[in-house]
């Protein structure tokens, strides 16, 4: 989804000239980067769609066998990014030592660890890097506004907190008498603790409950019951992840929503209304979804997920856990809300059909913290993490994550009041009505203190019940709470104004634990050997393994273009450079620097061009601006006998080559000539034309003929269903890279020419062009040539194209007819498809 997105990354960074160093690294840790290419237009994040290209290789779904599927999706990266960055081919060595070149299967895994190590999404470019700026502006003001926030809240709870041991013993008098309290409050409490007596969660619970007329031993019996502790054989678990307890690397959300990291206990929740600022506190620390980014959205346009991962919109609003291995089949999640756990097995991301449906659950848990379990059996062994996302714009919390046989037991549900009116040894009334009042004065002066963030989960849920029940308190007066919360909730409000909800999608890397890969011998999977830490290869890099909790792609980004480090870095450019210009690299194995690959024809010549572009600033404009005003780009592609004796194959340049357009540049070409071309840039890719022949499975709905008049380069691409046209013309089938291309002569060409809809279609617009414009049969001839070929026609040439209008009239009967097949003709001519 959305890879037209990287298609235009690609443009926008040659255009504006991005220094190659720079681009590089945005590859391969453009999500890393501590600060990202912003687009000066837009003020998108530029950097983070260049990890996008590792996306684009095959992926299919529901393979029997992920581990082996995931094993053959980064053999095809890998051997991409070392064709493409190195020049090396790699890929050779995933089931033995490469036979020629310094290159070990170490090497091969040690680069696969990074892939392990990073996952897949799709990001919200537009809007991570404004929003996570905001966020923490918004985090900051938070902070700076508690103090204040929570003083006026203890100011205004006080009072009756102070009075809360008189109301217990006179609401208790009230139910044991029958008699009904002159006091409202009284009241208020009597019907209060009738239903507090009915639920064993309440903090009253233990009070409410008491007997009428108990002695001091009962009332301690009473009380004794509520002190029970969590059943001992609760069962034992392997933790993937407690947000009360994060180690470094383990907070991994995808973009702002989630804040700068978990909540904690007694952290408060800030709402938006001056006499409820704070709606709650939380009671655990949790990865939460924060409520100001809600609401978010996608550009009308922007592709979702695949298959069954595309039904609700993740980008934005998940959290990833740490990987982890899964070892018990059983996983166990303790979380709130109305959301979707996705366990991301070997990095496989298409699910769509029943086999791998296990790896998808949707939950509810709308009235607070339950254990959800997963069930992976069908996985163990494997690698995985789980992406939580919400289903809704309701709150949603991840708290732990587990895996085990079950889940543990639940955490006491008798609160803190209870258990402490347990451990009074000769309780009283009063004793126990004074000691309950305590407990929620130490949370006051606490919020006097600023000092409430960080407390118990049980401090936070009281914390929320005088919240809830401040009637019962006897609050009527929030006005010193509501204009001290006003300024604060106006600059709230400001800086949310500044959240971008909506944007679009980019496929993209997201780190995750770094891990190192096993060796498997012989290629496979089910054979492991040694582990192989994370590095560069050890011909450029030594054996040093690189540290860190994530992937460390940033780290390999940063040795891969140091020219002291990788010198293949700087030469494979240049010479991809150099073989566009002239037709062939000085090493004619753009792909390939290795002992197989072609020998340089000017090494020394390729040595200085490198190290004077990593020198003067990794500018490609500024290269070939270079080499194509020098003397050896401006030579004539006439041959010389003499020379050619001496040099048959022109590898010492003595002329320059002849060359033959790619498949891509004569179709712009005729859309050029026709007056067809449409030079809007970037966007959606144009469906292609699907001829009556192109026909199997997954057949999309056909483009039009003429591509709307865009330019190659924007036409959509499937594996399955390539233009007949191009493919003639040796456009490469898209598997791997391919730094040079084949150039065939083969009479599918010259068919082509004379068949395809589309060169029909662009001959008639050119033909009708010019038979409406105005001159003589001679001056349109002469406009043709020089639209079609940059030149003016010779005598010869023109008197034969004179000759052939003439002729064709007297078939056709129609002028524009004639001119239509004149122009059929001239893209049949070779200068047309090739440069002298």
């Amino acid at each position: 989804p959305n890879a037209w997105q990287y298609r235009d990354y690609v443009i926008r960074a040659l255009n504006s000239d991005v220094p190659y160093h720079q681009y590089v690294m945005e590859h391969i840790a453009g999500d890393l980067l501590p600060s990202p290419r912003i687009n000066p237009q837009e003020k998108f994040n530029e950097s983070v769609i260049g990890t996008g290209f590792w996306h684009l290789g095959e992926e299919v779904h529901s393979p029997v066998d992920i581990r082996a599927d995931e094993a053959d999706r980064f053999d095809n990266r890998l051997d991409v990014f070392s064709k493409t960055f190195l020049g090396l081919t790699v890929a050779c060595a995933r089931c033995h030592d490469h036979k020629f070149d310094a290159i070990s299967t170490k090497d091969y895994y040690s680069l696969y660890g990074f892939l392990r190590s990073s996952s897949y999404r799709l990001v919200r470019f537009d809007s991570i890097d404004q929003n996570k700026n905001v966020m923490a502006e918004i985090e900051a003001s938070r902070k700076a506004n508690r103090g204040a926030i929570l003083k006026a809240l203890a100011e205004t709870l006080k009072p009756g907190i102070q009075q809360l041991p008189e109301l217990l013993l006179e609401a208790h008098d009230s139910r044991v008498t029958g008699k009904p309290s002159k006091n409202e409050l009284v009241q208020f409490w009597v019907t209060y603790l009738e239903k507090a007596a009915r639920n064993p969660d309440d903090p009253f619970h233990a009070w409410a409950t008491l007997p009428v007329k108990p002695t001091a031993s009962e009332m301690a019996e009473h009380f004794r019951k509520f002190a029970k502790k969590v059943d001992a054989s609760t069962p034992k678990t392997d933790v993937v992840v407690d947000y009360a307890n994060l180690q470094p690397g383990q907070w991994i959300p995808d973009d702002a929503a989630y804040g700068s990291g978990p909540v904690q206990p007694g952290k408060p929740r800030f709402g938006t209304e001056k006499l409820r600022p704070i709606i709650r506190f939380h009671d655990r620390a949790a990865g939460d979804l924060d409520p100001a980014l809600r609401g978010m959205k996608l550009v009308p346009g922007t592709q979702s997920d695949h298959g069954a991962l595309g039904v609700n919109v993740r980008s934005g609003r998940t959290l990833h856990t740490p990987g982890f291995t899964i070892t018990s089949g059983k996983v166990h999640f303790l979380v709130k809300g109305t959301g979707r756990a996705y366990a991301a097995v070997d990095a496989h991301t298409v699910i769509a059909g029943p086999l791998h449906g296990a790896l998808i659950l949707n939950f509810v848990a709308p009235s607070g913290f339950q254990w959800v379990t997963q069930d992976l059996s069908a996985y163990l062994g494997h690698r995985a993490h789980l992406e939580f996302s919400p289903n809704d714009e309701n709150d949603f919390s991840i708290a732990m994550v587990v895996q085990g046989d079950r889940p543990p037991a639940p955490s006491n549900a008798l609160t803190l009041l209870s258990r402490n009116l347990a451990e009074l040894k000769e309780p009283t009334f009063d004793g126990a009505a004074e000691l309950q009042g305590r407990l929620l004065q130490e949370i006051i002066a606490a919020w006097e203190k600023d000092s409430f963030n960080g407390t118990t989960p049980e401090n936070a849920r009281l914390a929320n019940w005088m919240l809830d029940n401040a009637g019962l308190l006897g609050v009527k007066d929030w006005e010193t709470l509501a204009k001290t919360a006003e300024p604060f909730l106006e600059e709230q409000a400001k800086l949310a104004g500044q959240l971008r909800k909506e944007s679009r999608l980019a496929l993209a890397l997201i780190d995750n634990t770094g891990v190192d890969e096993h060796v498997f011998i012989r290629g496979s999977h089910k054979a492991l050997g040694e582990s192989s830490p994370r590095r560069l290869l050890e011909a450029l890099a030594g054996t040093k393994a690189i540290d860190g909790t994530g992937s460390g792609r940033l780290e390999l980004a940063k040795q891969m273009i140091d020219p002291k480090v990788n010198p293949f870095i700087s030469r494979v450019i240049v010479n991809r450079v150099w073989h566009h210009l002239f037709g062939r690299g000085i090493v004619g194995s753009t792909d390939n620097f290795g002992e197989l690959g072609e020998r340089p024809t000017h090494p020394e010549l390729l040595d200085h061009l490198a190290a004077r572009f990593a020198e003067e600033g990794w500018s490609i404009k500024k290269l070939i601006r270079e080499l194509v005003l020098s003397r050896a780009y401006r030579m004539s592609s006439q041959p010389d006998e003499k020379a050619d004796t001496v040099d048959p194959e022109n590898l010492l340049l003595h002329r320059m080559r002849l060359r033959r357009l790619e498949g891509e540049a004569i179709r712009d070409a005729m859309l050029h000539v026709s007056g067809r071309l449409n030079d809007k840039m970037y966007g959606p890719s144009i469906p292609i034309y699907l001829t009556p022949f192109l026909e199997g499975r997954g057949r999309p709905a056909s483009g039009p003929v003429d591509g709307d008049g865009r330019r190659s380069v924007y036409i959509a691409v499937r594996r399955n269903f390539l233009s007949p046209m191009l493919m003639a013309f040796d456009t490469p089938s898209p598997f791997s890279t391919v730094g040079r291309r084949t150039v065939s002569n083969v009479p599918a060409q010259a068919l082509i020419l004379m068949n395809d809809p589309f060169v029909h279609q662009m001959a008639s617009l050119w033909g009708k062009k010019i038979d409406n414009s105005t001159g003589t049969s001679k001056e349109r001839v002469v406009t043709m040539y020089r639209q079609a070929f940059t030149r003016s026609p010779s005598e010869k040439e023109l008197n034969e194209c004179v000759a052939f209008l003439e002729e064709q009239l007297k078939v056709r009967n129609s002028e524009a007819s004639a001119w239509i097949d004149l122009a059929h003709v001239l893209f049949n001519v070779k200068q047309f498809i090739f440069v002298e």
